[in-house]
């Protein structure tokens, strides 16, 4: 098995009082791309893994050391099935069978959620959901992956690892 570490930098500009926190490259993307951030990503350098020094390069990367395995040096192109674990941030390493890798329990709100809740206009509730929306999305992403974590627990009692970052 002959495997390549490829590094980036990537740097992002944002206001001072909106900081970014540890997220998923979704999340970056997002954030760079359609939210209030600016970034700019940069190849470091790429290096060839030695075969000995493989496994410890995937424990780096929160993988249990056999992502690549069965996979030989001719067979870039396998039908590979097997789930890829998923980092803390919620990136997948792959994507197999073509699940959607976004879709899951989205939730939205809207004007009438706030105007339900407090005497004020719709111009004010979207001025005040403009303003306090990644607060909102970071604090669902915080209980989601809570939800996550307690329900994988549940289906996994015994606590038998199931991928590299699970409970």
């Amino acid at each position: 098995m002959r495997l390549a570490k490829t590094s980036f930098e990537l740097t992002v500009l944002h206001m001072a009082d909106a900081p970014v926190k540890n997220c998923s490259l979704d999340d970056l993307q997002y954030e760079i791309t359609e939210g209030d951030c600016l970034g700019m990503l940069k190849l470091v350098g790429t290096e060839t893994v030695p075969p000995e020094k493989a496994r410890d390069a995937m424990l780096e990367l929160g993988n249990d050391g056999s992502f690549f395995e069965d996979r030989g040096d001719d067979d870039e192109d396998s039908d590979d099935d097997t789930v890829a674990p998923v980092d803390a941030g919620g990136q997948s390493r792959a994507n197999p069978g073509g699940y959607p890798s976004t879709g899951y329990a989205k939730v939205e709100w809207s004007v009438g959620d706030i105007t339900c809740l407090v005497n004020v206009s719709d111009e004010k509730a979207a001025a005040w959901l403009d303003r306090n929306h990644k607060h909102i999305q970071e604090r669902m992403a915080e209980a989601g992956w809570e939800a996550i974590h307690t329900l994988i627990a549940m289906d996994n009692p015994a606590r038998e690892p199931v991928a590299a970052g699970w409970p």
